[in-house]
């Protein structure tokens, strides 16, 4: 069965009457839905990582590309959502401080509870990162403005902790390889000196030196008598011993700056993040959008309308 436009507009105006009962209803429905929901109101914080390019990184491009998408993944874990989740914040009913978990008010055992608490927490939370800019913005949706805001804020207070943590920890294990390489460092340095030392008491040196680089590691040991040696094997030996300590000293030096370096980096809590819009209470809802509730509702009764129509039409056929 065909249906033209001329015929469509008949179907209607035959059952006009409940083809405007559908449109009203569901109008109704969607008007009276925009005005009793409750409003919620959405807060955003937004950072970007400190810039600070590891050897791990070839370059800024791809640092920018990483960096802000594992900070994106960070804040959406576990560990952080349950950090956020178990934070008491202040009730704005009551004065008092509560957690989150508290406030969604959920049921049943601790762990049962926690895990509600965190799939409901999810559904609140939006999480983004640009990669051109390497900012992450995270958005919180809540009931109470000032709730969002503290929620919003404490991911970023909580996602900084974590990577300090992070950080410690790496370089808690770093100071740890680096202080044994250095004391490895420190006794090479001291064996090639005595293989020197040994070496000159062995053999009598002529009393001058040829390179400046020589004559300062042999004034450390001897003081004026910087030893020389006229015989081409004595010398050869000699500089093979000391460019032993040249390099033993360049592989200590290398050693213990790294690990006065994990040392800092270990002590050091400045932060991970550069916040660039902290979260504020806003002042307007997001949500609901009224207007799009009501033109949604009045679209959905036109639908229902015609599907209604075209039902009690087809019957009719069947039944002719």
């Amino acid at each position: 069965m065909s249906i033209t436009g001329l015929r469509l507009a008949i179907m209607v105006l035959k059952h006009r009457h409940i083809a405007f009962a559908a449109v009203f209803l569901s109008s109704v429905v969607a008007i009276a839905y925009a005005f009793i929901a409750p409003p919620v109101y959405t807060a955003a914080a937004s950072f970007v990582p400190n810039a600070i390019v590891r050897t791990e990184f070839t370059s800024i491009a791809e640092w920018m590309r990483v960096i802000p998408q594992f900070q994106a993944e960070l804040a959406r874990s576990r560990d952080i959502m349950r950090r956020v989740l178990l934070t008491r914040y202040a009730n704005p009913h009551t004065g008092d401080s509560l957690t989150f978990l508290d406030i969604l008010g959920t049921k049943g055992d601790s762990l049962r509870a926690l895990h509600d608490g965190l799939k409901r927490l999810e559904g609140f939370v939006s999480i983004r990162s640009n990669i051109q800019t390497a900012i992450v913005e995270i958005s919180v949706d809540w009931r109470h403005p000032e709730v969002a805001a503290a929620l919003a804020n404490q991911f970023v207070y909580e996602l900084n902790e974590r990577n300090v943590g992070i950080r410690q920890e790496r370089a808690r294990e770093e100071r740890d390889f680096f202080k044994e390489r250095e004391k490895e460092a420190w006794n090479r340095l001291i064996c090639a000196e005595d293989d020197l030392r040994v070496f000159y008491e062995n053999n009598r040196p002529h009393p001058q030196s040829r390179l400046s680089s020589q004559k300062n590691i042999l004034s450390s040991l001897f003081g004026e008598n910087t030893p020389r040696y006229q015989s081409p094997r004595l010398a050869t030996e000699e500089d093979r011993l000391m460019r032993n300590i040249e390099i033993s000293e360049k592989i200590y030096r290398e050693v213990k700056r790294a690990y006065e370096q994990a040392l800092f980096m270990e002590a050091s809590n400045i932060p991970t993040l550069l916040v660039i819009d902290p979260a504020v209470p806003p002042a307007v809802r997001s949500k609901p959008r009224r207007i799009l509730i009501i033109a949604s509702g009045l679209v959905m009764g036109v639908i229902l309308s015609f599907v209604v129509v075209f039902s009690l039409q087809y019957i009719e056929h069947v039944r002719t």
